[in-house]
């Protein structure tokens, strides 16, 4: 970045800068095929990434443009599946991915 300023703020401010915005964790007890599947179809979801499976329990980080209507329509969907839900949150990037995001328009 030659020295400019790519991002200022707090750890919050920084990651909203850094395009945030969007990320929901979920994880849920189910069979992975049924859960992909259905998590994939959710209103909203841009991208679905798998992250893992441990102890019949399923994990995803969903993103979208709108954090608050994934978080709704994923909960829906866990309570219409019956499934049982071991987190559903807002996922804030870390700082390393924070930092990365910011420098990434950077050129070398």
């Amino acid at each position: 970045n030659q020295g400019k300023i790519t991002g200022q703020g707090t750890r919050e401010e920084l990651c909203r800068q850094a395009g945030n915005a969007g990320r929901v964790g979920f994880a849920v007890q189910a069979a992975r095929a049924d859960s992909e599947m259905a998590v994939r179809a959710l209103p909203g979801v841009g991208e679905c990434r798998f992250e893992d499976e441990r102890e019949g329990v399923c994990r995803f980080l969903l993103k979208g443009g709108d954090e608050r209507g994934i978080l709704f329509q994923a909960g829906e969907l866990a309570r219409k599946k019956g499934w049982r839900v071991a987190e559903l949150a807002a996922a804030a990037f870390s700082l390393e991915e924070t930092f990365l995001a910011l420098t990434a328009g950077e050129k070398q």
